[in-house]
């Protein structure tokens, strides 16, 4: 299984390698939208990770390329942020966002929404 990771925080990449190691999945981390969109032309993630507040293009101008793509548009979403408000939680739920994790997320509720998340 692969992961895409898309967040600006070395720190966070960090701790999602060490809390993500023992689902066993790849993950491939990107620091900006246009990253993300690279990775995206080469792989299929079975997950993708988001956090709202990133450089030059936000994650939900992201999250609007995934839906409009239908290669894309079924692939489920975390959005990881430090703004978890309830207007990008409904904002995020009308997008088809799984789930909306807020920083700092402690590392067990970070892996179960993960595994949920990956076995519904």
């Amino acid at each position: 299984m692969i992961i895409l990771v898309v967040e600006d925080e070395p720190a966070i990449h960090k701790l999602l390698q060490l809390t993500l190691r023992s689902l066993a999945v790849d993950i491939v981390f990107a620091y900006t939208v246009s990253d993300a969109l690279q990775a995206l032309e080469k792989i299929t993630p079975d997950l993708i990770i988001v956090d709202i507040h990133l450089p030059i293009h936000s994650g939900w101008e992201l999250l609007e390329i995934i839906r409009s793509k239908p290669r894309l548009d079924h692939l489920p979403v975390v959005i990881l942020t430090a703004h978890a408000t309830l207007v990008n939680q409904q904002k995020a739920h009308a997008m088809g966002v799984q789930h909306v994790l807020i920083k700092p997320v402690l590392p067990d509720v970070l892996r179960q929404t993960l595994t949920k998340t990956l076995n519904p």
